[in-house]
């Protein structure tokens, strides 16, 4: 009986942390899609708002945000419904799609941090 007894609250305690953690992945992957969403909105403005701009030196640089923009807020997008997706329907293949993605994201952002502290008096001077 009394195996039976803790077997039983463990197993609603294991229960009651894997649905909040999954509520706090769904969360924070909800908030990331809105952040993209503004993000790619944003983008869609310059671009479409590019046309008032005419006269400014720089409107190849304001384009180029535009599109950065756009793209970036897109990739936003499809990482965190990829999260949302998978914590909502508990799917492992669409957290382990999840997971490369972030590890990737990751990897990227350490890449870019070593170039920039190997580059830096090449990019200072620029």
């Amino acid at each position: 009986w009394y195996q039976r007894r803790v077997g039983g609250i463990m197993g609603c305690l294991t229960d009651f942390i894997a649905g909040a953690i999954r509520v706090i992945l769904f969360g924070l992957n909800f908030a990331t899609l809105m952040t993209g969403a503004v993000l790619l909105g944003c983008g869609v403005y310059i671009k479409i708002a590019m046309n008032q701009f005419t006269d400014m030196d720089d409107v190849k640089g304001l384009d180029v945000v535009a599109y950065f923009l756009i793209a970036f807020g897109m990739v936003v997008i499809v990482l965190s419904l990829f999260g949302c997706l998978g914590a909502c329907l508990q799917n492992h293949v669409l957290l382990s799609i999840y997971f490369c993605l972030m590890l990737l994201l990751l990897l990227g952002e350490v890449a870019i941090g070593v170039l920039y502290a190997v580059e830096k008096d090449i990019i200072v001077k620029e």
